[in-house]
């Protein structure tokens, strides 16, 4: 199973802020106010009691030393084409009509395709 992450926060806020770009930096004023900086503009601020920031840490097992070898070499890596091969690979086995992104970073189309199709699980937006 790929991990995901599901929409947080109230239904009708879902989705409000999907033009923000992966750069984007969230940074806490003077004001104690969270801004979302993205071109060295301010794109968003919320109040400091309105964000949750969550943390994930990973430990990193391997079943043999080979196989921390590759981590380590980086010859398992995925690259974002890569990553876009496997999931048009996926798509047109389900048969599911998309365009190939033209650039994986900012192509709309592409994101709104990944995220209609790879849903959260159902009640993963009401945490």
């Amino acid at each position: 199973m790929y991990h995901r992450v599901g929409a947080v926060g109230p239904l009708e806020q879902q989705g409000k802020y999907d033009n923000i770009g992966y750069d984007a930096v969230l940074r806490l004023n003077s004001e104690n106010k969270w801004q979302v900086i993205e071109n060295e503009e301010t794109c968003a601020e919320f109040d400091y009691g309105d964000v949750r920031i969550s943390i994930l840490w990973k430990a990193y097992c391997f079943e043999n030393e080979a196989m921390a070898a590759s981590y380590d070499d980086h010859s398992h890596d995925l690259d974002p084409q890569m990553v876009v091969d496997i999931f048009s690979a996926d798509l047109k086995r389900r048969d599911i009509q998309f365009s190939d992104p033209t650039d994986i970073w900012t192509d709309t189309n592409w994101k709104s395709v990944i995220t209609d199709v790879y849903r959260a699980p159902d009640g993963a937006a009401s945490y």
